[in-house]
């Protein structure tokens, strides 16, 4: 009879999240059946940018149209009037979106493209904890809604999942006990399945549709024991700490260091949600500290904000402003505003909390005044600051001023904003470097310009630290074949290069190979057969055959970039154009690794006698 029940009640969410939020549901569905889609296929990486578009465009709209619809519901139920129409809004913005994103690889491969989607992923979001209280508030109704988004929030990612790996556990046991036969991807296709439309049917099935008749408040036991043993503790640690902190910088008389902002960020972000979440019973609470967590805390947050804008001015005034810093420089300012809001605003709505950031994140994602336009501007202006400086010393450098300077030739060549220090330079970098790999620019500006390092002021630590060394090949001719069935261009890397997954496959008649980069010991390969390792390609001795140097950038002959070895059933040779290693700090007992590389892949399939 319960599992009867069960059932009843899931086709009773399953019909209320259908005949509730259709537009949403039909949106989730098409754009995970279109990323599976495009898991499964075998696409060129300068086309995947096209699809990519859709797949981005399609995510954001998940969050913006439940905010939407659960706004439409208020005019319905609370108005009594019919605004459907307020959907095509969410639907123009994720069209100007997608038509905003770039047309071509190397302009998708900008930083910025990543991160103005997490910007509007976060506003999409946070337009959920406040859309049905845009134009009525009501404190009850209001906190008891935030309960009820956490909570669907909580169960639709737990059940999700629990499916997931449910449903992941029983195709192991189909593969390995009775040889039923997967494709790898197969998983992640499960992964976006249960995250884009059993999520997302659980979630919105389990929203509130009474949002503004429901004042009860209903407070859990379990909520009580986590933020008056748990989260208000921890808060007086990170108190405690700071203050600690702020006294030794007072008594050493030295600047913070800048990731203490972080901690403050991190402290001021756990008050606010305190506060959210005793805000009903804070007044007849019998606990005493839940009782004087206001406003004690806030007075207390204060001289902390102070130490939050002396460690980011420090770190702005010396290397100027990134996306990174730009964003907790404005959370200093929203955290400062939002702790004099709740001290000496006699409304002290909840709703503002989420809302500010909400357009915060709208705000600083385009314009003139945007995190990207700040922060390359800024950049560009400390590297003319930077060249101007080692100009008048005829560009004879120490070691710290020029990696300052080609880290920011690196951060700029990242975001495709090297035009921007054209004048300075006198010519176009975007031009005369085109086919330069953006590892290696900096290298050749620095090159160009006749930088010398004269003084190695901080080369000796660098010596003991992590130390990147980058190989190129001084003539690229034709490459010779002979000998070998198959040829392919290769990359290998051990970073999350967004979009680029490090393996290499030879599709013959008969077989499919495969060549993947070693992801513990990452001076190795392994040559996979199917789904079978048939053979682990060790380059460690390689890679320490090469010419150590301190630099960034090493023109060698293409035999030293050259390895190749034959085993009982494969011939390989690997033909590197462009190399990055790295060497650890002395006394670590790691080996050497490719951090990223480009060139050829020879593979010649031997025949059994």
């Amino acid at each position: 009879m319960n599992l009867l029940a069960s059932f009843n009640e899931m086709l009773h969410k399953a019909k209320k999240a259908v005949l509730g939020f259709p537009i949403t549901l039909l949106w989730a569905s098409v754009g995970t059946f279109f990323t599976i889609w495009f898991v499964d296929q075998k696409i060129e990486r300068d086309l995947e940018y096209i699809f990519i578009k859709i797949i981005l465009t399609a995510i954001l709209g998940v969050s913006w149209l439940i905010a939407t619809r659960l706004v439409i519901n208020y005019f319905n139920k609370e108005r009594g009037k019919n605004i459907f129409w307020l959907i095509g809004i969410p639907l123009l913005f994720l069209g100007i979106y997608y038509l905003s994103l770039p047309n071509d690889t190397i302009a998708f491969d900008d930083y910025t493209v990543p991160y103005r989607f997490v910007l509007f992923l976060i506003t999409g979001h946070l337009v959920l904890f406040f859309s049905p209280f845009i134009f009525v508030w009501d404190k009850n109704a209001y906190w008891s809604y935030l309960k009820s988004v956490f909570a669907s929030f909580a169960k639709s990612a737990l059940f999700s999942l629990v499916i997931y790996f449910g449903l992941s556990l029983a195709l192991l046991a189909l593969k390995y006990l009775f040889k039923f036969d997967f494709k790898d991807k197969i998983f992640a296709e499960l992964f976006i399945f249960c995250l884009g439309i059993i999520n997302t049917w659980l979630f919105v099935g389990d929203l509130p549709m009474n949002i503004h008749q429901n004042k009860t408040i209903d407070y859990p036991k379990s909520l009580l024991v986590l933020v008056k043993y748990i989260l208000i503790p921890l808060s007086i640690l990170y108190l405690v700490i700071l203050y600690a902190y702020s006294f030794k910088i007072i008594i050493n008389w030295n600047l913070p260091k800048g990731w203490v902002s972080y901690l403050v960020v991190a402290l001021s972000i756990l008050g606010f949600l305190i506060h959210i979440l005793i805000n009903p019973i804070q007044k007849n609470s019998k606990s005493r500290i839940i009782k004087r967590f206001y406003p004690w805390f806030y007075y207390a947050l204060l001289p902390l904000i102070i130490l939050l804008f002396i460690a980011i001015y420090k770190r702005i005034s010396e290397y100027g402003i990134t996306e990174n810093r730009y964003l907790v420089l404005l959370l200093a300012f929203w955290i400062l505003g939002m702790t004099l809001y709740v001290l000496f605003s006699k409304r002290k709505q909840l709703r503002y909390f989420p809302m500010s950031v909400a357009i915060l994140a709208m705000l600083v994602s385009f314009g003139f005044w945007s995190v990207f336009s700040v922060s390359k501007n800024s950049q560009a202006n400390q590297f003319k600051e930077v060249y101007t400086k080692m100009k008048a010393v005829n560009f004879e450098v120490k070691a710290s001023e020029e990696q300052s300077f080609e880290s920011i030739i690196h951060y700029l060549s990242k975001r495709n904003a090297l035009d921007k220090i054209s004048e300075v330079l006198g010519f176009k970098p975007s031009q005369v470097f085109k086919e330069t790999n953006q590892y290696l620019i900096a290298r050749k500006i620095s090159d160009t310009l006749g930088i010398k390092v004269v003084d190695f002021d901080n080369m000796s630590k660098r010596l003991h630290e992590n130390i990147r060394r980058y190989y190129s090949q001084d003539n690229q001719d034709f490459i010779d074949v002979k000998g070998y069935d198959y040829l392919k261009q290769m990359y290998l890397s051990s970073e999350n290069i967004p979009r680029v997954i490090p393996k290499i496959q030879f599709k013959n008649k008969e077989h499919l190979y495969s060549i993947v980069l070693d992801t513990v010991l990452k001076s190795a390969v392994y040559i996979t057969k199917e789904k079978d390792t048939i053979q682990r390609v060790d380059l460690t001795d390689f890679l320490n055959s090469l010419d150590t140097f301190q630099g960034y950038d090493k023109e060698v002959s293409p035999e030293k970039l050259s390895f190749e070895k034959e085993f009982k059933h494969l011939k390989i040779k690997i033909l590197f154009n462009n190399l990055s290693i790295k060497d650890y700090k002395e006394g670590k007992k790691i080996p050497i690794e490719i951090n990223h590389s480009s060139g050829t892949i020879l593979l010649k399939e031997k025949t059994s006698n």
